[in-house]
């Protein structure tokens, strides 16, 4: 890595992206102007940045991953709860309009 010397405005490639991200990842506050699109060195900047975090902030992190899966979690459930009721009546609907029809 020592060879590669390029500044984040002179990237061209995918590949020099990957160079100077890993080149200059303990350096980097933010993800560079000319990666910012490329959605893979967003990641790599997130991930970078969790791993660094200090013993208290990873578990502030981790608490604040768990509620937020626990009320996704939770809110998937009610919508399929609320799917069920709706089909349920729609059934009922539907076999109440043959019943009437079939008269």
């Amino acid at each position: 890595m020592t060879k590669f010397r390029k500044q984040a405005t002179e990237l061209e490639t995918p590949e020099e992206g990957w160079l100077f991200s890993l080149r200059h990842m303990n350096k980097l506050k933010e993800i560079p102007v000319s990666l910012k699109d490329k959605e893979e060195f967003v990641k790599l900047v997130k991930i970078a940045e969790v791993s660094n975090l200090s013993p208290d902030e990873m578990s502030a992190y981790e608490a604040s991953l768990k509620i937020a899966r626990d009320n996704y979690s939770h809110d998937e459930t009610i919508r399929k709860e609320k799917l069920k009721v709706v089909m349920n009546k729609l059934l009922k609907l539907q076999k109440s309009s043959k019943n009437l029809e079939s008269r």
